[in-house]
């Protein structure tokens, strides 16, 4: 529930500062869960053996040292404990997210067992954002398991894209044909990022917010025209998720209500309308109140991100 303290703007992060660790380590109860790999996972995992350690996105050495292995234990066992209170499992998650290290990598992959699909799809998230390639496997296992929900699929396509290995291509563009609109969309759009990448060898500047986004921003800054370019359902997906973003970073009043006419128009009901109700929720209060409207109007992926964005305000 949303307080009566009035908003404020999130501070954009100074380079080189890292994330704050959230949550008390000793905080964190029992349970325990595990996992399986297959098809294209466990190749992942020979050839990834074959490369050596992989790069890890997380807090500085000094700071995880300070944090024992039996502290990061405790906190995943809180993560895979479906008896603790949902509030309780997603602070253990974001903690795991913001002190990085297979460690973490391995008890937030362990969850994917769950049974609450909201769950599921932070996970993936939070593994896509850590930018770890230690997960690529367990993220190609969610990815191809059909048995999954289309809402975690999909985060598990956008968060092997977030990573940026370009060894996944294949992979993605495998999935690029998947039945499931939402997953299919989102394996496109992974593929545009890396080959974006690949063909940019400047990496997208850092986001404001502190996010790895599934596209670049726009270089646009004017709302007028990143408005169009968003609402217009003949300009390619990967171009409009560049529109948005640029928004997104521009923020202010109209930025915001460009941004919810994404939901008015009912434009591309899966995965656009689930990241256009993430980032409603960055800017400004008018975003909340957007993403409220729709987590009462809309069902699935954007509900989803929509209640778990409001919360981020809360």
């Amino acid at each position: 529930m949303l307080d009566s303290a009035p908003w404020r703007p999130p501070r954009p992060q100074a380079e080189g500062r890292q994330r704050p660790l959230v949550g008390t380590c000793r905080a964190y109860g029992a349970g325990a869960a595990g996992g399986r790999s297959r098809g294209g996972a466990a190749r992942w995992r020979r050839a990834e053996c074959d490369r050596g350690a992989p790069r890890a996105r997380s807090v500085p050495g000094p700071v995880r040292a300070m944090v024992t292995e039996q502290e990061v234990e405790a906190i995943g066992r809180t993560l895979v404990d479906a008896a603790q209170p949902l509030p309780a499992r997603f602070r253990a998650l974001f903690t795991l997210r913001n002190l990085g290290g297979r460690a973490a990598v391995e008890w937030i992959s362990r969850a994917f067992g769950d049974g609450s699909a909201l769950l599921k799809h932070e996970l993936a998230y939070c593994l896509g954002q850590m930018q770890d390639e230690a997960a690529i496997p367990v993220l190609i296992r969610v990815l191809e398991d059909t048995a999954q929900e289309p809402m975690v699929r999909h985060e598990a396509g956008e968060a092997l894209g977030a990573i940026g290995n370009p060894d996944v291509l294949d992979i993605l563009k495998r999935y690029s044909q998947d039945p499931v609109v939402e997953v299919a969309e989102t394996c496109q759009l992974a593929v545009r990022r890396l080959e974006w990448l690949q063909n940019n060898k400047e990496r997208p500047g850092s986001s404001p917010y502190l996010s790895v986004d599934p596209a670049p921003p726009a270089e646009e800054t004017d709302v007028a025209k990143l408005r169009e370019i968003l609402l217009d359902e003949s300009q390619e997906l990967f171009e409009r998720y560049r529109a948005m973003f640029a928004l997104r970073n521009v923020g202010g009043q109209a930025a915001v209500l460009a941004l919810a006419e994404a939901f008015r128009w009912g434009l591309h009901p899966g995965i656009l309308v689930d990241s256009g109700a993430s980032r409603l929720t960055v800017p400004s209060p008018q975003g909340c109140a957007a993403a409220a409207r729709c987590s009462a109007t809309r069902s699935g992926t954007c509900w989803g991100s929509c209640r778990t964005r409001r919360a981020s305000l809360s």
